[in-house]
C-alpha cells in the first residue's frame, strides 16, 4: 500500500481532494439520499441555516462558504439576499454547485471559485460570515485554517462550522469500528498489503476527530470565542461493518435520537456524529 495512504499530510490533503473530486456525485446526492446519511446531511444544512437567519446579518452582508460542495447552502443563502463567495478546492464539486445554481450567479448574490481553506485569496476582515460544513475533520492543518478564516472575518463577524465526533455512537456499538482499536485494524491492512499488493487506495475517511471542547481551544489560539454547540447525527448502525437496520427504521431511529439530543441529553450530547459549532470574532 502507498505510504501515503497511513500519513497525514499535504501530500494525503492533496489525494483526499482529488478523491473528493472523484466522488463528486456521491457529496452532491447525499442531501437527497433517503438514508441516514441522507437524514444527517440535510439536518446540517437546515441546522446552519437556521443559526444563520438568528444572526440579523444585514441584507448583501458578504459571506463566504469555504468547502461549499455541491452549493446548496450557498445558494439558499444568496436566495437570502447575502452576498455569498461560494469556495472549494475541488473544481468538480465546483461546477455541481453551479448547476445546483441553475447555471446562474443568483443576480449577483453568489459567486464560486476554487479556493483553499489554508490560504484565502481574500483581503483581511471582508466577510461578516464565513461557514465551513464538513471542512475541518477533511484537512490536515486545522489551525492553519481557523487562522485564515479569523483574518478574513470582520470584528464582530461570526464562524460556523461542523466537526465530527472521535467517539461516536454507532462507532461504540460496532466491535469492527470501534475508535480506540484503529491501530490494530490499520496495522492488520497494511501486513496484508504486504502479502497481497492492493492497487486501490482504502476509502476517504476524516483526517481529524474533535470535540467542541477541542476546537474552543483552538478557536482561542486564533482570537475567535465559541458561543454554542449543537450535537446531532446518531447512525448508521452496523454489526462488523454492515448495516443491521433498512434505511427506513434507521432513519426513523436517527430523528428520534435527535429530538433527545435536543432537549439536552448529556450522555447523547457526548456520543454524536458530529456538531456544530457557532464562534465569533470580538469587535
Amino acid at each position: 500500500m502507498n505510504d501515503r495512504w497511513r500519513q497525514p499530510g499535504r501530500e494525503r490533503q492533496a489525494d483526499l481532494d482529488a478523491k473528493f473530486g472523484a466522488e463528486a456525485g456521491f457529496w452532491s446526492n447525499l442531501s437527497s439520499a433517503g438514508d441516514v446519511l441522507g437524514a444527517v446531511h440535510r439536518y446540517r444544512t437546515a441546522l446552519a441555516i437556521r443559526w444563520i437567519e438568528g444572526l440579523d446579518l444585514p441584507a448583501a452582508a458578504p459571506v463566504l462558504e469555504v468547502g461549499c460542495g455541491a452549493g446548496l447552502l450557498s445558494v439558499e443563502l444568496a436566495r437570502r439576499g447575502l452576498n455569498v463567495e461560494a469556495t472549494d478546492p475541488v473544481e468538480a464539486m465546483l461546477e455541481r454547485a453551479r448547476q445546483t445554481a441553475g447555471g446562474q450567479e443568483m443576480a449577483g448574490h453568489v459567486h464560486f471559485g476554487l479556493a483553499d481553506v489554508h490560504a484565502l485569496g481574500f483581503a483581511d476582515e471582508a466577510f461578516k460570515l464565513v461557514v465551513g460544513l464538513g471542512v475541518l475533520p477533511w484537512i490536515d492543518r486545522p489551525e492553519a485554517a481557523l487562522a485564515e478564516i479569523a483574518r478574513v472575518l470582520a470584528p464582530g463577524g461570526r464562524l460556523i462550522v461542523s466537526i465530527n465526533n472521535r467517539t461516536p455512537l454507532h462507532a461504540l456499538a460496532d466491535p469492527a469500528r470501534l475508535p480506540m482499536l484503529a491501530p490494530l485494524r490499520d496495522g492488520l491492512r497494511r501486513a496484508l498489503a504486504t502479502v497481497r499488493p492492493i492497487s486501490q487506495p482504502p476509502p476517504s475517511r476524516p483526517i481529524g476527530f474533535a470535540r467542541p471542547a477541542d476546537l474552543a481551544r483552538q478557536h482561542d489560539a486564533v482570537g475567535l470565542r465559541m458561543i454554542r454547540s449543537q450535537a446531532f447525527g446518531f447512525g448508521p448502525f452496523t454489526l462488523l461493518g454492515r448495516e443491521v437496520l433498512s434505511d427506513r427504521l434507521g432513519v426513523e431511529l436517527e430523528r428520534r435520537l435527535q429530538r433527545r439530543a435536543e432537549r439536552s441529553s448529556a450522555f447523547l450530547d457526548a456520543v454524536a456524529a458530529q456538531y456544530l459549532v457557532l464562534a465569533q470574532r470580538p469587535g
